[in-house]
């Protein structure tokens, strides 16, 4: 489906943080030096109107938040999916990440999401839903890759 929140991205972050159904992670990863890039810090950044730290193995500095990411999140929560995000510009990720554009997030995976997502439309017959805007890819056991284009 579509977004049907539409909140500048210093509003959305500020819902996400209040939100009863999303918690956040609170570490910038095992191979981020530095601090400042868990999703929590993230989003408290995106929410004071600044950019978000990034992780150094992703150039470091700051980027702006999609606002379209973070009301796709907003979408998603108010729809009763429970989720944990993990990472949003934090951990080391690939290359050119899409995590370093301010353009995904990780979700942590639960068998209760698993159902909430199996009721969305799949893409290219692959593991990705689309979900409120966004492309949700089943990354692994342990998560979902959240993003614009799914990879």
């Amino acid at each position: 489906g579509s977004v049907t929140s539409n909140l500048p991205a210093q509003e959305a972050a500020k819902k996400l943080l209040a939100h009863q159904n999303v918690t956040l992670g609170t570490s910038s990863g095992n191979t981020c030096p530095g601090g400042n890039a868990s999703a929590k810090d993230n989003l408290n950044q995106v929410a004071a109107g600044k950019g978000m730290t990034r992780c150094p193995c992703g150039g470091g500095g700051s980027i702006g938040a999609s606002s379209t990411l973070l009301n796709s999140l907003v979408d998603i929560a108010n729809a009763g999916a429970n989720f944990r995000i993990n990472f949003i510009a934090g951990a080391c990720h690939s290359g050119g990440s899409s995590h370093y554009g301010g353009t995904a997030v990780d979700i942590q995976r639960t068998p209760a999401l698993d159902a909430f997502f199996a009721k969305y439309p799949k893409v290219n017959s692959g593991p990705t839903y689309q979900v409120s805007g966004v492309k949700v890819w089943f990354e692994d056991s342990s998560h979902y890759h959240v993003s614009l284009t799914g990879r």
